[in-house]
């Protein structure tokens, strides 16, 4: 087919691209270890921060994961993209279950439900 070397061509511009950045973030990771950084995931909030907003978007009414990430997010001037809300909807759905199960309810759902008629 016509076109189709180019097209292998550039494929093959691609994978040794890939492979050039792949080394580079290689060397940066080690400079960082070096330098006594690390290397692990960065603390997005502050200790007790997501469960202290997570309490008050439930004091306020908010009701659902996705509800409270988009309150959580809108207090911390984000941007609400679609990775920013699964992520935050993740982990305000542990505080959020440990908050319904203090107050007597299975899951934050039947606290929903309860508080909802």
């Amino acid at each position: 087919m016509p076109g189709m070397e180019k097209l292998f061509e550039k494929r093959e511009e691609l994978h040794a691209q890939i492979k050039a950045i792949e080394a580079d973030i290689r060397i940066l990771e080690r400079a960082i270890g070096m330098c006594g950084g690390s290397l692990g995931p960065a603390r997005v909030f502050k200790r007790g921060k997501l469960k202290q907003m997570v309490c008050g978007a439930m004091r306020e009414g908010h009701e659902g994961n996705h509800a409270i990430a988009l309150e959580v997010i809108t207090r911390m001037g984000w941007e609400a993209t679609d990775e920013r809300v699964k992520d935050v909807s993740v982990r305000a759905r542990e505080y959020a279950q440990g908050v319904a199960q203090l107050r007597g309810f299975n899951s934050l759902d039947a606290h929903v439900r309860v508080h909802a008629n």
